[in-house]
């Protein structure tokens, strides 16, 4: 839609929304005088211009070839002539009036206009047909509202005091009740600012928000101490009326009881003024607070976090077609369904209509916020069953980073809506964000998390190995090492590890890993008479989700083989990250005969502390010390350290990456006892690694 104007019988003006607004041309059509806008309903065009015929049958009417329309106008527009004659200029083509009701009364019309041909179709009708009765059905709860707020108003005149302030909140009346809870006298009242009765004991967010809400002419109720002449404080539920001549605010009304049952008093209250009635979650309000107080946090901790906006696709039709009640149910379930997705600490709300927001803390990086929406979104379009009815939502939602979209409530909020109504732009759009460049990642992130799930389904991962020798390069073992195949190409862990390692799939991956490594152990022992040894990584999911000891125990079970010929790699960090559980479990290993390597030992911290302490049987010194140690003496320092350390704690080490025969000899003169490398061989596919054994002169050794 190109252009917009609406005009409402109550001023009797047509008023413009358009990117034409500015249009010096459409002067007349903008601003029509009282006299002008009576003679256009009074001209003999009433039954022929679609804006007369909706004010006068309150029915959609529309045109879908406005230029075919003029020619066969019955003569002039008259006043409107000016007004085609820029429609014809700005080519514009269809138009719609849709009529503007209040009770059995039209009152106004809703004009729009688009350049495109042909526009409103019987399916455009029909929603606008609707979005007709909608706008009624808006006015008439307004005018409602406005009868149901005047009825309270009258009601709570029962309230123990009533307080009246001018636009400066200076008092300008107190009740009877108000001076006898206080202890003032009028006089001593009126004039007197009201923070006269101010305890002192708000903090500053909520003296805040009581200003912004209050002159920015919203109702404000909360609990409220207040100090009475003596200097007792007492506690009051307190609600103030912004009062409006005009469009301006000239005076407050405060109204309030006492609270004496404070605590059952308190948690009623705290329950209507902060929470949901619907869902039972936070609503708006608290949402809000709730931001405010993670931003200050993050200022403090430099975390990172996330808001999301989720929105069910055209809920109203469920309201529509089953009622408000079983939408309510469906609502509260979409509740339950975020909660169980999130963690305990992060914040769900119900804000307006039927949105919800999500303050998502302590992510570890920014797209962890798309994982988790992703899977969100996933958990709520799964089919809804409310009172034997099944009922199917579609989802999208919109994300703010922080700190990256912004560093206050507003800028957030307002990045968050502008990145849901992104994705409810594009029809296959679940997720949108402001940062178009995070997008993209997020987006690669979801097609390589689609392709690992089709990969495990299709058997798509394998195991290459990869041999070590000792100092005479005779083979004594090898490293099994994940690779996936996909459409004939290796790709290599560089390539997806670190996200496999992120989510549950690596459990099921890596258990399917172990089974085929003892398979070929035991190929090789039985079979090839070549009893060699594979060691297998394990990422920390895996030992965390993964009863890694029952299962190595059935596998021992079944595929009887030399628990020696099995050795299990963790890397250093996760060793460090939970060294009392990964010990535990490394002990009962090895009971069950299982070798431990530690991977990637020297780029952590204070692992030297834990070697004494711990059943590791081999030290893989890293890649990174490997490739530096004939250019940095510091470095060769550190690699001798860690070897003269192993061997007094009899620890064996496996020096990783070694390509030069430099590097060979260095570590070989430092007392290494293993090597593994390019400069050997390289990791190989199953059929290769047994027919490089089969070729091998010298049986191996462990």
């Amino acid at each position: 839609v190109e252009a917009a104007f609406v005009s409402l019988l109550k001023d009797k003006r047509l008023h413009i929304f358009s990117k034409y607004a500015k249009d010096k041309e459409l002067s007349d059509f903008i601003d029509f005088s009282e006299s002008k806008f009576d003679e256009l309903l009074r001209s003999g065009l009433a039954d022929y211009f679609p804006l007369q015929k909706s004010v006068k049958y309150g029915k959609v009417y529309i045109i879908n070839d406005v230029n075919k329309f003029i020619e066969n106008k019955p003569g002039s527009f008259g006043i409107l002539d000016s007004l085609i004659k820029n429609v014809k200029r700005l080519n514009l083509n269809s138009c719609a009036s849709i009529p503007v009701k209040r009770g059995k009364k039209t009152i106004g019309s809703l004009v729009i206009l688009s350049k495109t041909l042909g526009l409103f179709d019987k399916d455009i009708y029909k929603l606008l047909t609707i979005v007709t009765d909608q706008i009624k059905f808006s006015l008439d709860r307004f005018e409602t509202e406005k009868f149901t707020k005047m009825a309270i108003a009258a009601m709570n005149m029962g309230f123990e005091f009533i307080i009246i302030t001018d636009e400066n909140f200076n008092i300008v009346y107190a009740n009877e009740r108000a001076l006898e809870i206080s202890g003032y006298s009028m006089d001593e009242l009126i004039g007197k600012h009201h923070s006269i009765f101010s305890a002192g004991e708000h903090d500053k967010d909520f003296v805040r928000e009581f200003y912004s809400k209050l002159t920015s002419g919203e109702t404000f109720s909360n609990v409220m101490k207040y100090k009475a002449k003596d200097g007792r404080v007492k506690d009051f539920f307190v609600t103030i009326l912004p009062f409006k001549e005009g469009g301006k605010i000239t005076n407050y009304i405060s109204y309030g009881k006492q609270i004496t049952d404070k605590s059952s008093l308190e948690h009623r209250l705290n329950k209507l003024l902060y929470y949901d009635s619907a869902t039972g979650l936070l609503n708006a309000t608290s949402f809000r607070r709730a931001l405010t107080n993670f931003l200050n946090e993050i200022n403090r901790e430099k975390d990172i976090g996330a808001v999301g906006i989720i929105n069910p696709i055209n809920f109203k039709s469920v309201n529509e077609a089953y009622s408000f009640s079983v939408g309510n149910k469906v609502l509260k379930e979409i509740g339950n369904r975020i909660k169980r997705e999130v963690k305990e600490f992060d914040v769900i709300a119900k804000l307006e209509s039927d949105r919800f927001g999500i303050i998502l803390k302590k992510l570890k990086n920014e797209l962890d916020a798309f994982i988790i929406m992703d899977r969100i979104l996933n958990r709520l379009a799964e089919p809804y069953l409310v009172d034997d009815k099944q009922i199917s939502l579609s989802f999208n939602s919109g994300l703010g980073l922080i700190p990256r979209d912004g560093t206050t409530v507003e800028e957030l909020l307002h990045k968050a809506t502008v990145a849901l109504a992104e994705a409810r732009y594009h029809e296959n759009k679940r997720i949108g964000f402001f940062s178009k460049e995070l997008e993209e990642k997020a987006v690669s992130r979801l097609s390589l998390k689609l392709n690992l799930e089709k990969a495990l389904e299709n058997k798509e991962f394998t195991l290459y190995y990869q041999p070590y020798v000792d100092k005479n390069m005779r083979i004594v073992g090898a490293e099994s090492l994940l690779r996936w195949i996909k459409d004939d190409r290796v790709i290599t862990p560089y390539e997806f590890i670190d996200y496999l390692e992120r989510t549950e799939i690596v459990v099921e991956v890596e258990r399917n890993s172990l089974i085929t490594a003892f398979e070929l152990v035991r190929k090789l022992a039985s079979i090839e008479k070549i009893p060699i040894p594979l060691s297998i990584n394990i990422s920390k999911r895996s030992l965390k989700d993964l009863n890694l000891y029952e299962e190595m125990k059935r596998l021992l079970n079944i595929y009887k083989i030399d628990p020696g010929l099995i050795k299990i790699e963790i890397v250093e960090r996760l060793f460090l990250d939970d060294v009392d559980r990964v010990s535990h479990l490394m002990k009962n290993l090895k009971n069950l005969g299982v070798l431990f390597y530690l991977d990637d030992f020297g780029t952590g911290y204070s692992s030297l502390s834990y070697l004494s302490g711990m059943p590791i049987d081999i030290l893989k010194i890293d890649i990174s010390f490997t490739e530096k140690i004939l250019r940095d003496k510091k470095v060769e320092s550190v690699v001798d350290s860690i070897i003269y350390l192993a061997k007094r704690l009899g620890i064996r080490t496996i020096a990783e990456g070694v390509e030069t025969q430099e590097q060979f000899k260095l570590l070989k003169n430092m007392g290494c006892d293993y090597f593994q490398g390019y400069l050997f061989y390289k990791p190989m596919p199953e059929s290769e690694f047994i027919e490089l054994l089969r070729r091998t002169t010298n049986k191996p050794t462990y």
